[in-house]
This record gives structure tokens, C-alpha cells and sequence, in this order.
């Protein structure tokens, strides 16, 4: 485990933000899993041949909530990974599935279509149902475009018997009406177009929202879009995840902040009372990635009360698979590797920084993970959790399966090494 952030909490400031926070969290504030902005940049858009249709998506309510309200996004990550509005607007309708085969009609400012410009984000009106925590429910997606014009596709579908989509030329069908037929069990293994966000009104407000910002390992690549930070979680908090896989430095604090700005609207509106990021292992090979480490936290500071970030993860090649340690070599471009031994043991030492700026490890008399004027509360140490010794750059057995993320056994290793309780109580009810 990293320095917690223990000493934060005696700042006036940081108190008074995490108030505000959590009195926010007593309204709308997401509740379930599988919602999020379209991030895939291997795929991103549909093929342009693709018209649409309805795709259905399993999630788990993450807290006991009443009102869902379900939000929907037209960007994603364009050339170089950079945030970018899709070519051309969407007409969405959707449906909110509580029991499998129970389909609820949801509207759009009491439409039940909405025309969703590029770059834009839209919210559903809340919805008159309520849930209860561990509950798994359904949301029904219909997306259409015309010939040549493409859609953001996101959510992977992985739930056997109950997910699907019928996307095709001529579209699918619209299955978003009450009594409709469903999709299950068509076409899993792929990414379709789903909301954004969902949240709703819990039972026991004030607790914590935590975002979530960073790269593939953040997202979850490799383990099912699932991850070490939302298996840490544990469906026990509300939680937003922006991270962009492949994403370095420069897509979040690029062009003062024009790069991120669509993400950044989602994750004000999840009102997060802590954020967590892993950003810096894509810019090793940047001579300024520790000044662009600060810059970073200290604007995901600005959104939210409490931020904490993490070592980083090595990368490897081998010759068996991952399956031993002595048949792995680390892989990064010449120093990159050396960059992020030095990026790991100035975050161990607290992350010195003197008059704004970062300053080496060891430094004395230098401003330090949570002391007033320092933008980090608390790190987490996952290098630890899956690197085979400190600073070896080679994974512990078998827990990734391409060098770079880590897999299932890898993902469940890395998450012990956050400590959920950091961020406060979990939601009960």
C-alpha cells in the first residue's frame, strides 16, 4: 500500500470540497457498472456501412437508487488518441430494462427519440423505477445513422444468454418499446454503442463518488473492460471511468484542456468526491513527464476534493507466455524504462515539489504528498502487486498475457493493492 492520504484530511480546503461533494451525492450520482463515455480507439466509429439498430447492455446497480437517468454521448478518440466529436449526429432511442424482457420506454425531454449533435453529450429524463444494490438490470440502445455516416461503439458485450445487438444493412430493428422481442445472446464478443453514464438517486446519499481517469490499464484492457481500480471498487461505490486506453500525458492537459473537455463535462456531473489516475506510463519517453504528471493532478484536482495516483506497471516480452519471470525481458524504448523506476521512487518518496515544481527524490524541505499545496492526497502502490521484485521491469507469473496490461489474475492481484476504504465508507444499502 502507498502513502494514504490521512494527513489530507486535516486541510480546511480539502474539507470544505469534500463537504460540497458529498452533499452532491445525495442527488444524482452514478449507480451502476458498464456505463461509459465511447473510448475504444482500435475500433472508435462504425464502418460507415452499418445503418444501426438496438443493442442491449447488462449492468449492476452499484448502490440502491430510485430515478435512473441515463446519459449518452456523440465524441471519440480520434488519430493519436485525441478526444474528438464524431463526424456526424445520431438519432437514439432507448429503454431501461429491469427484469430481462420488461422493457420501459425512456424519453428525451419527453421525446422518444433525440437527434445527438457531434461532440455532445444528452441526458435522458429520470426515470420512475428504483432498484436495489446488486441488483443486474438492462439498458436497450437504439442508434441510427444514414449511409456513410458512423457511430461511436463502446460497451463490450460479454454476458452470455442476456446481452445482444442487431446492427446491420438495412438497420436492425428498433426494439426499445414496450413488449418488444429481445437480442439476447446475438453477436457477443463485440462493441456496440450504450450510455455513458447511469445514475439515479441513492437511498444513502453522501457517500463517495470516486472518478476514474487514465489509460488502457484504467479502462480495463484485458480483462473484459473490467480492471484492478473497478474491481478494487467492488460494486460498492459510484464511480466514473474516462480513461481513454493508449491515451498519454498530452490527451488530457493538451491545448489547455480542449483534448479532455467532453470527458470532463461527464465526470462534473458524476461530482466525484476523489479521483484516481494512473497517467504517465504512456509519456515515458517525454523529457517533462513529471512536470506533466503535476499538471495533470493538479487539474483533476480542480474537479474533484481528493486525488490519488499510482506507480506504474512494467513491460515485458517473453518467451513462454508470461508463464515464468526468468523468460521475460523488459521492453520499453532505451530509458523509458529507467524513466519509470524514477518516476515510481519519486512518487514512493511523496512526490517532492518545491515552488510548483517537481523536485528529485530525497529533496528535504520539499512540499510532499498530502501537505497543503501538494495536489495528491495519497498514492496507491500497485507496481508492487504484480512487478516480480521492486524495479525489476519483469511481471510476477502469469498475470498478464501481452507484457503490457494486466489479465484477470493480474487485474484481481493489482486490486488488492487499493484500499477502498481510503476514499471512505462503502454504500450498504
Amino acid at each position: 500500500m502507498g502513502i494514504l492520504d490521512v494527513p489530507a484530511y486535516s486541510r480546511a480546503d480539502s474539507d470544505a470540497r469534500f463537504a460540497a461533494a458529498e452533499q452532491l451525492s445525495s442527488f444524482f450520482v452514478p449507480v451502476a457498472t458498464r456505463a461509459a463515455p465511447p473510448f475504444q480507439a482500435t475500433i472508435g466509429l462504425s464502418d460507415g456501412v452499418i445503418l444501426g439498430g438496438t443493442a442491449k447492455v447488462a449492468h449492476v446497480a452499484v448502490r440502491s437508487f430510485s430515478t435512473p437517468r441515463l446519459a449518452y454521448s456523440n465524441f471519440y478518440p480520434a488519430a493519436g488518441v485525441i478526444e474528438a466529436d464524431t463526424p456526424n449526429s445520431i438519432t437514439v432511442r432507448a429503454a431501461f430494462e429491469p427484469v430481462s424482457g420488461t422493457v420501459i420506454p425512456i424519453t428525451f425531454g419527453g421525446r422518444r427519440s433525440i437527434v445527438i449533435e457531434p461532440g455532445a453529450t444528452v441526458y435522458a429524463d429520470p426515470l420512475g423505477y428504483d432498484l436495489a444494490k446488486g441488483t443486474q438490470f438492462y439498458t436497450r440502445t437504439y442508434v441510427e445513422v444514414t449511409s456513410g455516416q458512423k457511430f461511436p461503439r463502446c460497451q463490450y458485450l460479454v454476458t452470455a444468454g442476456t446481452e445482444g445487438h442487431n446492427y446491420g444493412n438495412p438497420i436492425g430493428a428498433d426494439l426499445t418499446s414496450t413488449g418488444a422481442a429481445t437480442v439476447n445472446g446475438q453477436n457477443l464478443g463485440t462493441r456496440v454503442f450504450g450510455p455513458s453514464m447511469i445514475s439515479g438517486h441513492p437511498i444513502d446519499g453522501g457517500k463517495p463518488v470516486i472518478g476514474l481517469a487514465g489509460d488502457s490499464i484504467v479502462r480495463g484492457t484485458g480483462d473484459n473492460d473490467l480492471g484492478l481500480f473497478e474491481r478494487a471498487l467492488g460494486n460498492n461505490y459510484s464511480f466514473m471511468n474516462v480513461a481513454f486506453p493508449s491515451e498519454n500525458m498530452s490527451g488530457w492537459i493538451g491545448s489547455n484542456g480542449l483534448t479532455r473537455y467532453r470527458r470532463q463535462s461527464l465526470l462534473a456531473q458524476a461530482g466525484p468526491s476523489h479521483i484516481v489516475t494512473n497517467y504517465t506510463v504512456n509519456s515515458l519517453g517525454q523529457s517533462t513527464f513529471l512536470t506533466d504528471a503535476l499538471a495533470i493532478w493538479k487539474s483533476l484536482r480542480r474537479m474533484a476534493p481528493k486525488v490519488h495516483a499510482t506507480t506504474l506497471t512494467p513491460q515485458t516480452s517473453t518467451t513462454d507466455a508470461w508463464a515464468t519471470v526468468a523468460n521475460q525481458t523488459p521492453s520499453r524504448a532505451a530509458g523509458d524504462e529507467t524513466r519509470r523506476i524514477e518516476f515510481n521512487t519519486w512518487l514512493r518518496d511523496g512526490a517532492p515539489i518545491s515552488a510548483g515544481a517537481p523536485v528529485a527524490s530525497g529533496t528535504t524541505n520539499a512540499t510532499r504528498i498530502g501537505a497543503t499545496g501538494h495536489p495528491l492526497v495519497g498514492y496507491f502502490e500497485v507496481a508492487d502487486a504484480v512487478e516480480s521484485a521492486r524495479n525489476s521491469g519483469r511481471w510476477k507469473a502469469s498475470l498478464t498475457s501481452d507484457g503490457i496490461h494486466p489479465n484477470t489474475a493480474g487485474a484481481i492481484a493489482a486490486s488488492v493493492a487499493i484500499d477502498p476504504l481510503v476514499f471512505g465508507p462503502i454504500s450498504l444499502a
